[in-house]
């Protein structure tokens, strides 16, 4: 209970606008949760795998575009304005997915959809951790709180579509689609209303450590894309082979819920550590943990390690999203926040095909030992870029 409480008294100090934005955040999350099973009920229109395919490929690529397009708008432009045409166009290309079925229009609308989710996240990320100034705990707890939202919106959005029959749930999408038209408008009065104003650096300089570090933790993003993406890969059969599909409801549900309830608390703690070492130690976590699926396949210890698992990615993503945020220059941080959601998207993309390959050639297992040697690999680096980052600043003082 102590956990939840801290995650509430964390959201109820955020400013004003903070709260509002992650409010919706959680919306547009939900409304990302049903655009996880769309694939599903693309099969109830005849299409061919081959069409699905291309179909959701689409999306895909739509959430790179959309990332670093619109991360280096919102340097540019008001946050507020892009947020708006960001959830405006999401509206509508729900809609069209329920009201077509001509794969061209629909595959369209995917791209559309992917573009427009991911430009959305990189704004919103850059406005609601820029409202928390220059603390770098405030900074961490608003990030965590992005990743709760996320999950709560997600999880609730998933257990909606999973809840609904084929011919409902297009219905849904309409609804969804004017949902987000609508939220959108409070952007679009509040950009009207009131200027978007972040507190400035007292110096705003990038030093070569700090390009050093937004280098690698876009680096860091991309290789944790490579491993996420295994889960989509590997998990849904691993888990259906080994426990049935009903334990692989509960095994996202869980991890939702561990994220919602742990995030801000876990945050807390790992804000006053050494983030480099930490950040080695969550993706060794990660990528260790799924590689022992290898050798367990009992519901207990799939269970117990997917709990590891979750751990390790709540201390990866929030380490290497505060890291990249705090390691740029003032006026190019939505370039940085579109930047780390792109890189994370290309990862996914890569690491799906890179999976799918080694799989159909050398079997699940490749997948696990994949997710271990970039797990060990990535805390390996961590050691070593933090030792030679303590080395260089010995040698400036002496």
């Amino acid at each position: 209970m102590k956990t939840i409480s801290n995650t509430i008294s964390s959201f109820l100090e955020q400013p004003s606008k903070s709260k509002k934005m992650l409010i919706i955040y959680a919306i547009q999350s939900l409304a990302g949760g049903m655009a996880f099973y769309f694939a599903f009920f693309l099969g109830s229109l005849k299409f061919s795998p081959q069409i699905i395919g291309f179909i959701v490929s689409g999306m895909a690529v739509g959430n790179i575009v959309g990332a670093f397009v619109m991360g280096k708008m919102s340097d540019r432009t008001n946050p507020f304005y892009s947020s708006y045409l960001s959830l405006l166009f999401q509206g509508v290309s729900y809609i069209l997915l329920a009201l077509t079925k001509s794969p061209f229009i629909i595959g369209i609308s995917m791209f559309l959809l992917g573009a427009s989710s991911y430009a959305y996240m990189a704004v919103s990320e850059y406005a609601i951790t820029s409202f928390s100034g220059q603390d770098e705990r405030k900074r961490a707890c608003a990030l965590s709180l992005q990743n709760v939202a996320s999950n709560i919106g997600t999880l609730v959005g998933g257990i909606i579509i999973a809840s609904v029959s084929e011919k409902l749930a297009f219905n849904v999408f309409v609804c969804t689609g004017i949902m987000l038209i609508i939220f959108s408008l409070y952007f679009r009065f509040e950009n009207k209303r009131a200027g978007f104003y972040i507190e400035k650096k007292t110096c705003s300089k990038q030093t070569n450590e700090d390009k050093h570090l937004y280098t690698y933790s876009l680096f860091f993003i991309f290789i944790l894309g490579i491993i996420f993406a295994q889960q989509r890969v590997g998990y849904p059969i691993f888990l259906k082979e080994n426990a049935g599909k009903g334990f692989i409801d509960l095994i996202l549900t869980v991890n939702a819920l561990l994220i919602i309830t742990f995030m801000t608390t876990v945050s807390n703690i790992l804000v006053k550590k050494n983030h480099l070492l930490v950040m080695g130690l969550g993706v060794a976590l990660l990528g260790c943990g799924m590689f022992l699926f290898y050798f367990i396949q009992n519901l207990t210890g799939i269970l117990l390690i997917c709990i590891g698992v979750t751990l390790g990615e709540m201390i990866c993503i929030l380490l290497a999203q505060l890291i990249c945020f705090q390691s740029v220059k003032d006026g190019k941080q939505g370039k940085a926040m579109g930047a780390f959601k792109g890189f994370y998207a290309l990862g996914t993309i890569i690491g799906a095909s890179l999976g799918g390959v080694l799989q159909n050639r050398y079997g699940i297992n490749a997948v696990w030992e994949l997710c271990g040697v970039l797990g060990v690999s990535m805390f390996i680096i961590c050691y070593l870029f933090n030792f030679y980052r303590i080395k260089s600043f010995s040698l400036l003082k002496s």
